[in-house]
C-alpha cells in the first residue's frame, strides 16, 4: 500500500467516524430526553437557545433543527464571474519577452509610448512562432511592462505608471476594466517564472526580509528564470501599489469632480488556503459600492453583491484586511474578519458576551442544520450539528466545550479560563466548480481541527451607589486552526491531498457600567471595549521565519464599540429588552446594531416572544468585510411544560432580498 493510499484510508475512516459518531449520540440524547423545568429564548445570534432554569445555556441538554432560506448574497453563483485567467497564456509572456529584447537592444525604453508602438507595428520579425498576427492590445501592455520592468527606484513608479495611462486612457483604453488585466499579466508572469520558493521555507536564504517594488521588477528580465525575488505577499504588494497610481490617474482624469482617492477603495486580503497562506488584492468600485474586483495572479474575478470575503481556496476562520498607509509607505492590517467556517464554530462555542468582546455587531450568515447539545457536567459540554451553508457546503460538526469556574484573586480581580476543542468535515465541490471552471471537483473534503482557549479577567465590582456598579475587563482568545484536505478532480496539476493552518490572537479591554432598580425591576448595563488582534506591521512580514515574524507583531486595532443594553417587567405577565450597539472601525465607518425583545406569558408554562432589530451602516464607506445592513423579526412560542420551543423568523438583507426561517427546539 502507497503512502496516499494510507492516507485516503484514513480519511475515508474519519469521515465515517464522523457520521456513526453523530447518529449515536443523537439517538442517545433523544432517548435520555427527561422533563425537566426549562424556559427558551429566541435570539437573532445563535437562532435557538435552549436555556435552563437557572439561566444558563451549558447546563442544559437540548435538541434543534434550524433551517433558513438559502440567501443568494451568500452565495458564489451568477455574483462571482472570471473576467480574464492568464495562468496558461505562455503566449503573452513571448510578447513581452521580444518586445523587451528589440526595445532594449535599440535604446528605445526612454522614448515616447507613441514612437515605439508606431517602431513594433512596422518591425519585420515576428514576435511568436504562431502564425497569428500580435494584435496592438498586446503591443501596448508589452511596451508599458518593458518601461516597468527597468525602473531603477521606487519613486520612479509613479513616472513609469503615468507613461502608460497618458496613452492608453486616451488610445482605445477607455474602461477601468480594460486596464486591470495589465496587472494580473505582470503577476502571473511573475509567478510562473520568478517566484522564490525558498522564501517560503524556514531555513531558506531568502526567507526574511522587506522585498521593494523594484527588486521585483528587477527580475523581469527576457525569460531568466534564474532571476527571483518574492512570494505572493510580496507580488501583490506590488500590484496593489501599482494599481493605486494606475486607479488615481484614471479617476483624476475621468471623474474629476468625485474626488475618489484609491487607498479608500484598494485593500489586500489574506487568508489560510488548502495548502499556505495566501494574499490578494481587491478593490471596491468607485462607481458602484456593490461591485468588487479581486485579482489573483492571472486571474482578475469581478464579484457583485457578494457578502464577505468568498474565494475557493479560502479554508480557515478568518481572513485580515490590510491598506496602504502614504505615512509610513506600508501596506498594514486594518482589520480580522471570521470566515463562514469561523462564524459557524463561533455559534457553537461563544457566549453573548464573548460574541460582543471579539466580534462587535452581529455578522451571522443563514445556515441549514440539525444538532443537540450535552451536558457532560456542571461545565463540560458536547455538541454536535450537521447541515449546509451556501453553495451546498454540507458539514458535520462536533464541540467539546468546558466553562472554568471563576477564580477570585485577593478580592481585587476575578478570572475565569474557557476551553474548546472543535472538529469539523465539510464537503465543498459544488463551490470549488463555481470558482475554479477550468477544473472538475469530483470530491473536495475538508477536515478542521480547532482548539482554543478564551479567558476573562475583571475587576471586581466597583459599587457607586446603592443601584449602580462598574467594573473593568479583559477577554483574550488564542485560536489555533488546523485543516486536511482531499480533492479528486479530472486534471493531473491538482493536489490531491494538502494541508495547511492558522493561529489567531484576539485581545478585548474595556469597562461596563450597571443600574439595576430592584423595586421597579428596572435595570440598565452600559460597556464600551476596544477590539484588537496581533498581526504583523506590515504585510511584506508574514514571514515563514519565526524570528521576523514575532519580532514584527503589533497589537491592531480594529474597531471600538459601544453597548447599551436595557429591560424591565410590564406588570406580571410581560418583559421588555432592548439593545443599542454603535461601532466605530479603523477606517472611520460608524455603524450600529439596534435590537428590541418582548416576552408575554400566556399560562404560567406559556410564553410567546417576539424580536426585532436592524444593522445599519451610519457613516463612511460601505466595504466588503462589514456587516451588511440587515433587518429581522422573530416570533416564538415556549412551551415549557412539553419543553419545546417554535421560531418563525425572516431578515431582510441590504434592502433588497428576503429570507425566512422555522426553528425547532427541545430541550430536557
Amino acid at each position: 500500500m502507497t503512502p496516499e493510499d494510507s492516507i485516503l484510508r484514513s480519511l475515508k475512516t474519519i469521515k465515517s467516524y464522523y457520521w456513526l459518531v453523530f447518529l449515536i449520540m443523537l439517538g442517545r440524547c433523544i432517548a435520555l430526553a427527561q422533563t425537566d423545568s426549562f424556559s427558551f429564548t429566541s435570539d437573532t445570534f445563535s437562532v435557538i437557545s435552549a436555556v435552563s432554569n437557572k439561566g444558563s445555556a451549558q447546563t442544559a441538554n437540548s435538541l434543534y433543527f434550524n433551517a433558513i432560506t438559502p440567501a443568494t448574497i451568500f452565495k458564489s453563483t451568477n455574483r462571482y464571474q472570471i473576467l480574464s485567467d492568464l495562468s496558461d497564456d505562455l503566449r503573452t509572456d513571448l510578447i513581452n519577452w521580444k518586445v523587451q529584447t528589440i526595445l532594449e537592444a535599440n535604446d528605445r525604453t526612454q522614448l515616447s509610448f507613441k514612437e515605439n508602438l508606431q517602431f513594433l507595428q512596422n518591425y519585420d520579425i515576428p514576435f511568436t512562432n504562431e502564425q497569428r498576427p500580435v494584435s496592438e492590445n498586446e503591443l501596448k501592455f508589452a511596451i508599458w511592462r518593458t518601461r516597468l520592468s527597468n525602473i531603477q527606484e521606487d519613486k520612479e513608479l509613479h513616472a513609469a505608471v503615468q507613461y502608460g495611462m497618458e496613452y492608453l486612457m486616451y488610445n482605445g483604453k477607455t474602461e477601468w476594466k480594460d486596464l486591470m488585466p495589465f496587472v494580473t499579466m505582470l503577476m502571473q508572469e511573475h509567478y510562473d517564472y520568478h517566484y522564490d520558493h525558498k522564501r517560503v521555507k524556514v531555513k531558506g536564504a531568502t526567507a526574511g526580509g522587506i522585498l521593494t517594488t523594484t527588486d521585483i521588477f528587477r527580475t523581469f528580465r527576457p525569460y531568466d528564470s534564474t532571476a527571483v525575488a518574492g512570494v505572493c505577499r510580496d507580488i501583490h504588494d506590488v500590484g496593489l501599489r501599482l494599481i493605486r497610481e494606475m486607479g488615481n490617474e484614471f479617476f483624476d482624469s475621468r471623474y474629476p469632480d468625485k474626488n475618489i482617492n484609491m487607498d479608500d477603495y484598494l485593500f489586500l486580503a489574506s487568508w489560510t488556503t488548502q495548502s499556505s497562506q495566501h494574499v490578494t488584492v481587491v478593490m471596491t468600485d468607485p462607481l458602484d459600492n456593490r461591485k468588487s474586483y479581486e485579482l489573483d495572479w492571472g486571474r482578475l474575478i469581478e464579484k457583485y453583491d457578494n457578502a464577505g470575503y468568498d474565494h475557493g481556496r479560502n479554508y480557515g476562520n478568518v481572513y485580515r484586511i490590510w491598506q496602504f498607509d502614504p505615512a509610513s509607505d506600508v501596506i498594514r492590517p486594518i482589520d480580522s474578519k471570521k470566515t463562514s467556517v469561523g462564524k459557524l464554530m463561533d455559534i457553537g462555542v461563544y457566549s453573548r458576551f464573548e460574541y460582543d468582546a471579539f466580534e462587535g455587531l452581529r455578522n451571522i450568515e443563514p445556515t441549514m442544520q440539525l444538532g443537540f447539545n450535552r451536558r457532560l457536567s456542571s461545565r463540560l459540554s458536547l455538541s454536535a450539528a450537521a447541515g449546509a451553508l451556501n453553495n451546498n457546503q454540507r458539514f458535520m460538526q462536533l464541540t467539546l466545550l468546558r466553562r472554568g469556574k471563576e477564580k477570585e484573586w485577593g478580592k481585587v480581580l476575578r478570572y475565569t479560563g474557557n476551553w474548546a476543542f472543535q472538529t469539523m468535515a465539510m464537503e465543498e465541490s459544488e463551490k470549488k466548480n463555481i470558482m475554479y471552471p477550468n477544473y472538475t471537483f469530483t470530491t473536495a473534503m475538508v477536515y478542521h481541527a480547532f482548539p482554543r482557549y478564551i479567558g476573562h479577567l475583571s475587576s471586581s465590582d466597583i459599587r457607586l451607589s446603592k443601584a449602580i456598579t462598574a467594573n473593568l475587563f479583559l477577554a483574550g482568545s488564542f485560536e489555533l486552526f488546523l485543516n486536511f484536505n482531499q480533492f479528486n478532480t479530472t486534471t493531473n496539476d491538482y493536489p490531491q491531498f494538502t494541508n495547511s493552518g492558522d493561529a489567531s490572537i484576539f485581545l478585548t479591554q474595556g469597562f461596563q457600567v450597571r443600574y439595576k432598580n430592584i423595586h421597579s425591576n428596572f435595570h440598565v448595563e452600559a460597556k464600551i471595549l476596544n477590539r484588537s488582534f496581533l498581526i504583523p506591521k506590515d504585510v511584506r512580514l508574514m514571514s515563514i521565519k519565526p524570528s521576523e515574524l514575532l519580532s514584527s507583531l503589533v497589537w491592531m486595532h480594529s474597531a471600538q464599540d459601544l453597548f447599551i443594553q436595557t429591560g424591565f417587567t410590564i406588570g406580571d405577565r410581560s418583559s421588555f429588552s432592548a439593545r443599542s450597539v454603535l461601532e466605530y472601525t479603523s477606517l472611520h465607518n460608524l455603524l450600529t446594531n439596534q435590537e428590541v425583545e418582548l416576552h408575554y406569558k400566556i399560562h404560567k408554562k406559556y410564553y410567546l416572544g417576539a424580536s426585532s432589530g436592524f444593522v445599519r451602516n451610519l457613516k463612511g464607506q460601505p466595504q466588503f468585510w462589514y456587516s451588511l445592513n440587515k433587518s429581522w423579526i422573530d416570533l416564538s412560542y415556549n412551551n415549557t411544560l412539553r419543553n419545546y420551543s417554535v421560531t418563525a423568523s425572516g431578515q431582510y438583507f441590504n434592502d433588497m432580498e428576503f429570507v425566512g426561517g422555522l426553528s425547532l427546539a427541545f430541550a430536557w
